[in-house]
């Protein structure tokens, strides 16, 4: 989560980059936490990242809320 802030700062946006590319070149999936806004989700989509989770695509929620979510969004 704290790679998505201050990503106004060159140095910090090539810091998640860097990440971005070491893990997928070890043959992994990445996943951004912290991502709020569709700003944030389109930069981590143009960076090459595979998934996104924070406040962007939902509130925490609780299993039955989650469960719910399923069916509706699926």
């Amino acid at each position: 989560m704290s790679f998505m802030r201050d990503l106004d700062d060159p140095r910090r946006l090539g810091l998640l980059e860097a990440c971005i590319r070491m893990v997928k070149g070890l043959g992994f999936l990445t996943v951004s936490e912290g991502v709020e806004t569709a700003e944030q989700a389109e930069l981590i989509r143009s960076l090459g990242g595979d998934a996104i989770q924070g406040y962007y695509c939902s509130k925490p929620l609780s299993e039955s809320d989650f469960e719910q979510y399923l069916k509706e969004h699926a």
